[in-house]
């Protein structure tokens, strides 16, 4: 059996990772990702959101011009039990369609405010579009995305008997009725602290957990420096800064956690915002918990070697 990519490059007539394939009087690009062994990750494929709203000429414009915040930073994705969980505790605030069988599936990520817009721009062919390449394998579809501006469905590796025609065909669907929609200039609310805290905890975070023993040993070397002498570690002058570590790494972590969640109460991402913050917390000030304990324990107990 063929591959979607196989399919794909015929289709296009190229070998290469990134080409575009004609589909509608559309070029659709399409990117390939491999992994340093060459062996396919993944797929995109994609088409910039301004071009497919302008080839639809005076569809949407018997009204005043739609405007919104650009990028729209759309993303569909099958909706999963977080999700549902996150809805239900009232922590996250989702549109709905007012279509049960896209509502059921999807879940809508957007910092998007305006119902009347949404309406428009996740209409009924964009979220017939949608279920078919979810039906497909794919798992996310992003609308006026972050940076590209685009229209980008995302295949995972799992899923790549996938059908290219109908791949191509639904992508065509969502692009068919995207209306254009003016920047409104409007600022999007940042994450609290965000910035600094976030920085500092994942530098914490990723030199700690990424080096594990040749961190442990950097510290260790500290104490040496510090004392004077050779130390000698006992078990517990390990073990005890480990467990401290992670204990207050699940602390801040949960802390970190609630406080994004109430400062974006409301939104659609409050709670994917909130499982980021429980995970910077935790991998940055375990470390952080970690290394001064383990310093402070080394200094203060070490014992030198009889």
């Amino acid at each position: 059996m063929s591959s979607i990519t196989d399919e794909l490059r015929a289709l296009s007539g190229s070998t290469e990772n990134a080409f575009t394939v004609l589909h509608g009087g559309r070029s659709l690009h399409v990117a390939i990702q491999t992994d340093n062994d060459d062996d396919v990750t993944g797929l995109v494929i994609w088409f910039p959101y301004d071009h497919a709203a302008r080839a639809q000429g005076e569809v949407y414009r018997d009204g005043p011009p739609l405007v919104g915040p650009r990028p729209m930073s759309i993303e569909l994705r099958p909706e999963t039990a977080g999700d549902m969980v996150a809805k239900n505790r009232g922590v996250t605030v989702e549109w709905q369609s007012g279509d049960p069988a896209f509502d059921d599936e999807v879940f809508v990520d957007s910092p998007v405010g305006d119902a009347s817009l949404l309406h428009l721009v996740i209409g009924p062919e964009a979220r017939a579009g949608t279920l078919e390449l979810f039906a497909l394998g794919f798992d996310s579809v992003q609308i006026d995305s972050e940076g590209r501006g685009a229209v980008i469905a995302s295949l995972p590796r799992k899923r790549f008997d996938a059908s290219a025609p109908r791949a191509l065909a639904a992508f065509e669907r969502i692009l068919s009725r995207l209306p254009a929609v003016t920047a409104s200039g409007e600022v999007r609310r940042a994450n609290p602290v965000a910035g600094a805290v976030n920085l500092v905890l994942i530098a914490f975070g990723a030199a700690g957990w990424a080096v594990n023993v040749g961190y442990a040993g950097g510290l260790a070397m500290l104490v040496h420096l510090i004392r004077g002498h050779e130390v000698e570690f006992t078990p517990q002058m390990v073990l005890g800064p480990i467990a401290f570590g992670l204990a207050m790494g699940i602390v801040f972590g949960w802390g970190y956690k609630s406080f994004v969640e109430r400062s974006f109460r409301g939104t659609s991402n409050a709670h994917k915002r909130g499982r980021m913050a429980a995970l910077v917390g935790f991998a940055g000030m375990s470390v952080i918990a970690f290394s001064i304990t383990f310093v402070l324990g080394g200094v203060i107990y070490g014992e030198a070697p009889r």
